[in-house]
């Protein structure tokens, strides 16, 4: 059995790996007197899921020796709710700011020791009166039970904090007003988790003042890259319960070459070479190259995810990674300032006083977006001199009539500008191997693209003179070299 094939967040505290120092940052916030609230931000898949399950688990158990930590004054009770279902939700939607607190009630009931009974209240609303009468009764409810377990600190772990930021603003202002109660509010905090900081969950244009609920998460802790040791373990450990250890140092390094720190694709990898060793455990040499190409195609999921959250949380990103997925230069200040953002986040990491993308995946990733965004510069167009007088049309030596037409006449296909240019100069060196480099000089001059848009040109061109563009014959690429035109194979 594989054991990295699940990847679903960790509910298990025993298969949980690594974040010891988020886990203690957070232990320090709420050992504060009164405990404080703080935000937990991370990319798409980085375990923020499994980080609260982790101290969901630690309320029935001390907090692992790991951590270093010292236990709070009162044991503490966490209570999780997920609000991602109400993340396509409207401001005005109160039913669904019913079924929250619904959902808070209950999983406080249960979470709390001893017996406590769950409202009552439950099914359909008439309407939004009823509905907002129903919420205040579960913030009543919420209160006099925390009021009632005085020896308790009530920790609340609000998942995908998203979603109740698309809920009636009243939601967030009631969840404040229990902190703000002086029975309860010193033995009460939040954990909340999000892909973005809390503050850009509401839009600028239509928040008359910043949100009162928002405001009280004072500390913010993004779960990055795990840290080396945690990476190294992840990959050993997981191996070493496996019938046969499969994976050696070698294996190691090449997995965190490709896939990084980050907790989800480093999985993947670790998976997909799991199956490969399983399969042919006596393959040798390796293909890496191959596996590298696997691993892209399996990993795009994850890696457009990651690239769609940057886009929500850092002004400006996709020219910042551009500048460094191709090593240049930064031009402004405020792109220099983006880079400690992105670190925290994961997304970048620092080696050598240098800057690079976290894994040659999302490396390959980043490159193959940025070829499709940014248009490639188009040569020139050569001016056309008009003649004194117009030319008369030559005649064509011989038409065809539509109906004589051979069945299956080719059409040439149909290329832009910079599609033809390129096939052309491949055309007239048919049947020879042509560089990237003299490809580059001779469509585009003194403004070559990087790399992978000529690779992306060339997939446009295969897509039009190919029968099946994924499995080519005539256009093949060349490993290491550059492109051949093939003339021994028919279109």
């Amino acid at each position: 059995m594989n054991p990295f094939r699940n990847r679903k967040p960790i509910l298990e505290v025993s298969s949980f790996y690594g974040r010891h120092s988020e886990l203690r940052a957070i232990y320090q916030q709420l050992l504060l007197q009164p405990p404080q609230c703080c935000a937990v931000i991370g990319l798409p898949r980085s375990g923020k899921t499994s980080l609260l399950y982790a101290l969901h688990h630690t309320q029935q158990h001390e907090p692992p020796a790991a951590l270093r930590i010292t236990p709070l004054a009162l044991p503490p009770v966490f209570v999780y709710v997920n609000a991602g279902p109400y993340v396509d939700l409207g401001e005005f939607h109160l039913q669904g700011a019913l079924y929250f607190w619904r959902d808070i009630a209950y999983a406080l009931a249960q979470s709390l020791p001893g017996e406590y009974a769950a409202p009552s209240l439950a099914g359909p609303v008439a309407g939004d009166s009823e509905a907002l009468d129903q919420i205040y009764a579960l913030r009543q409810y919420i209160a006099s039970t925390i009021r009632d377990c005085p020896d308790v600190t009530v920790v609340f772990l609000i998942d995908n904090a998203e979603g109740l930021a698309r809920l009636p603003r009243s939601t967030s202002s009631l969840l404040r007003t229990l902190i703000q109660d002086s029975a309860i509010g010193d033995r009460m905090a939040y954990v909340a988790t999000s892909h973005v900081p809390l503050y850009q969950l509401y839009d600028p244009a239509t928040l008359q003042e910043p949100s009162s609920f928002w405001s009280l998460f004072a500390e913010t802790i993004y779960l990055g890259l795990l840290e080396p040791d945690e990476a190294h373990a992840l990959i050993m450990q997981r191996a070493a319960a496996t019938p046969q250890h499969l994976f050696n140092a070698r294996d190691a390094a090449m997995l965190l070459q490709l896939a990084g720190r980050h907790s989800d694709l480093l999985t993947l990898a670790c998976a997909l070479l799991h199956d490969w060793r399983t399969r042919e455990p006596d393959a040798h040499p390796f293909e890496w190259t191959v596996f590298e190409d696997q691993l892209y195609e399996a990993a795009v999921p994850l890696c457009q995810a990651i690239w769609q959250s940057l886009r929500d949380t850092v002004p400006g990103v996709y020219t910042v990674l551009g500048h460094i997925a191709e090593q240049q230069p930064f031009e402004t200040e405020q792109q220099r300032a983006t880079l400690p953002l992105l670190e925290r986040l994961g997304m970048i990491e620092q080696r050598d006083d240098r800057y690079y993308i976290f894994s040659q995946i999302m490396h390959r990733f980043v490159r193959q977006q940025l070829a499709d965004m940014l248009p490639l510069s188009e040569p020139e167009p050569v001016p056309i001199v008009p003649s004194a007088a117009p030319l008369a049309p030559e005649p064509l030596p011989f038409v065809i009539p539509a109906d004589n037409l051979p069945e299956h006449t080719p059409l040439p296909p149909a290329f832009t500008h910079l599609e033809s240019a390129v096939y052309s100069f491949l055309s007239s060196n048919a049947g020879v191997v042509c560089d990237r480099e003299s490809i580059k000089r001779a469509v585009w001059k003194d403004t070559p693209p990087s790399d992978s848009a000529l690779q992306k040109l060339i997939e446009r061109i295969r897509e039009k003179i190919e029968p099946d563009p994924k499995h080519p014959r005539r256009l093949i690429a060349v490993r290491g070299q550059g492109y051949i035109l093939r003339t021994d194979i028919s279109s």
